[in-house]
């Protein structure tokens, strides 16, 4: 374990982390952290203000890295001042205490990516930096006098000493990347995340990507949650008893990516590729195949997160397509520029875990209330945030 730590230590130039970490602007004006005096045992101690933190937005903007970069930051720092106590107080002192704000835990803070990489991160630190937290205290019970001196308890809490902590709260969209950085970031160098949870896609006029899923657990939950980085996109989602026929033959791997078939990867479309959805075009809606949430049309800038219950074994097709909102004459041809972008992700809880409760879930439409036929097969979440 160890030899492993050393070796992802020089890895990832952990070891020079304090000296060449800048905190991002959005750190320094919405992350709801920082060191704040000692606990009555001479620990340092972190204030975290959990229920104040965007953790979407925070991710949005510097990436699954960059928070796993400041957390590395704030470990490093630990130790440090760990160090520095253990001189001040001439006595041992081997950890940390962490001070958690819960004031404000909602809903938002469930949103699944996000746990996701908390979950990981929390992973990467306990394997290198065994034992150094040494003790966390929850904000709202009462009894934080017994751990810290009364002239320390932070002014948020009731307390009389003064904290330089930002108020946090949700994270402008201008903070947020682009495609092109979000690309970027995913390309250059090491990465402590092995991968990311986003894909990202690019469509034309007339065109769209469609995600297949085959549902054969009864209950099961399927979440997903985009962001439109360009122009305006529609979604929808699908459900088919009836079993998908074979592409075509004509079809070939470089035509169908993009479209959403499963057994191809993503990949961006090209201008002169025809896109050819699973569902056949004899197909009729409301016979042989239905639709379990009713489609949103979803402005450039806005996020979309949502659910669907499912109730009945079968295909379900996610679907995103272009939504042209500019005239062209007939004559026209689709331009590069002319296309919408879209950073998504999806994921299908078991119906086990699901447990039935819909407070296991989020959704959210930038702020607007989601629509939802309901369909008889399953169940929408889409309350407003």
């Amino acid at each position: 374990m160890l030899c492993h730590s050393l070796v992802w230590r020089k890895k990832y130039q952990v070891d020079r982390i304090l000296s060449t970490y800048d905190f991002p602007p959005v750190i320094k004006q919405y992350f709801p952290g920082g060191w704040h005096h000692c606990d009555k045992d001479g620990r340092p101690m972190y204030i975290l203000r959990l229920g104040q933190m965007d953790v979407k937005g925070f991710i949005k903007s510097i990436g699954e890295e960059g928070l796993m970069k400041l957390t590395l930051h704030v470990c490093e720092e630990g130790l440090k001042r760990v160090e520095e106590a253990t001189r001040a107080s001439g006595k041992p002192v081997s950890s940390w205490t962490c001070l958690l704000d819960l004031e404000g835990l909602n809903m938002r803070h469930l949103w699944r990516p996000g746990v996701k990489a908390l979950l990981h991160i929390i992973e990467i630190v306990e394997a290198n930096y065994p034992e150094t937290m040494g003790r966390v205290l929850i904000v709202r019970p009462g009894g934080l006098v017994d751990f810290i001196e009364k002239k320390y308890l932070p002014d948020f809490i009731g307390g009389d000493s003064e904290t330089k902590i930002c108020e946090g709260g949700l994270v402008p969209k201008s903070f947020y990347m682009s495609v092109e950085d979000y690309e970027k970031e995913k390309a250059e160098g090491h990465h402590l995340f092995d991968d990311s949870m986003y894909h990202v896609i690019s469509l034309l006029k007339g065109q769209f990507h469609e995600v297949v899923l085959s549902i054969t657990d009864k209950g099961s939950v399927i979440c997903w949650d985009f962001d439109v980085m360009k122009d305006d996109v529609s979604f929808c989602v699908y459900r088919t008893k009836q079993p998908l026929p074979p592409l075509e033959k004509e079809q070939n791997e470089e035509e169908l990516q993009g479209c959403g078939h499963p057994s191809l990867p993503l990949g961006m479309l090209n201008l002169e590729t025809p896109v050819y959805s699973v569902l056949p075009k004899d197909w009729i809606l409301g016979k042989d195949y239905f639709i379990v949430e009713t489609m949103l049309t979803c402005k450039d800038g806005e996020s979309v997160q949502g659910s669907h219950v499912t109730r009945v074994e079968g295909t379900y097709i996610l679907q995103w397509k272009h939504v042209d909102t500019v005239h062209h004459h007939s004559f026209d041809f689709p331009l590069s520029s002319h296309k919408s972008k879209v950073m998504y992700y999806y994921e299908v809880l078991k119906s086990q875990d699901y447990r039935g409760s819909m407070s296991s879930l989020q959704s959210s439409h930038s702020g607007t209330t989601c629509a939802s036929t309901g369909e008889q097969s399953g169940i929408s979440s889409c309350p407003s945030r």
